[in-house]
């Protein structure tokens, strides 16, 4: 007589499934998770519209072309096996399912270490929408000094302390970003909508400025206390002590995590 276990596989893929999913809250607060099923994701831009101009007179307005961009990403499939003897499921039933948590707890880990690992080094990533450029040729970074298809920048000097100063400065970035075609984006930087990003060495440092109530003096100088409600994230998967970020949250933050 053959075994049977596909109950008992159906039962541990679930349990493996459910612990999995259950570790993702250190950064589904700031980005959306896409898990769309398929070997591969394709996303697209359309632009190239600006300002309306006036037509007095003119019975057909002047044409314009409209652009498009798109990037790619593929699958990849990470994959880790363990052994066990049958004395062993015998001697303890549980086994087969503790197993299966620290699988599970495993590849949240792989897929959080992921996550940050990139979203860090987001100043030395290529961008993925090749229309972006940058003063002097070279491939443009996702976050950089763009030169095309709109000066700008979403980046402040390197190495810039976390301070109410350097903070606002952040604030302001987003507040005054463009599309592709100059536009004023108009993100809505409320602080309730913005996540401030550190390491564990700035997590003191965050709290403060994100819970003052007013103007602080430090006895020579009047600083910021206007970002109250702001969102802070602080993962101990970034290992650099000046490394902080601000961001728009999930639903307008440009950085999103693919689980097929």
């Amino acid at each position: 007589m053959a075994n049977s276990l596909g109950n008992i596989k159906a039962t541990l893929y679930q349990r493996f499934v459910q612990r999995l999913g259950a570790a993702v809250s250190n950064y589904s607060d700031l980005v959306d998770v896409v898990t769309t099923d398929t070997a591969t994701l394709q996303l697209s831009d359309m632009y190239g519209l600006g300002a309306y101009s006036p037509q007095s007179g003119v019975a057909t307005p002047t044409d314009t072309d409209l652009l498009s961009s798109k990037s790619v990403v593929s699958t990849q499939v990470l994959e880790r096996m363990t052994k066990i003897r049958s004395v062993d499921m015998r001697d303890n039933p549980e086994i087969a399912g503790e197993i299966v948590d620290k699988l599970a707890d495993a590849g949240s880990w792989t897929i959080a270490n992921t996550f940050w690992t990139g979203w860090e080094d987001l100043i030395n990533q290529t961008h993925p929408d090749s229309t972006f450029t940058v003063s002097g040729g070279g491939a443009a970074k996702f976050v950089d000094d763009f030169a095309a298809p709109v000066a700008q920048a979403n980046k402040l000097t390197p190495g810039a302390a976390l301070t109410a100063s350097s903070l606002s400065s952040a604030r302001a970035i987003l507040r005054k970003y463009q599309d592709k075609a100059s536009k004023p984006l108009a993100l809505d930087v409320r602080n309730e909508n913005l996540c401030l990003v550190v390491p564990p060495s700035l997590e003191t440092t965050a709290r403060d400025l994100v819970s003052r109530t007013g103007e602080v003096s430090d006895g020579s100088a009047l600083y910021s206390g206007s970002f109250g409600g702001m969102s802070i994230l602080v993962t101990p998967h970034e290992n650099d002590a000046a490394s902080w970020q601000l961001s728009m949250k999930k639903g307008s933050c440009p950085v999103f995590l693919w689980v097929r």
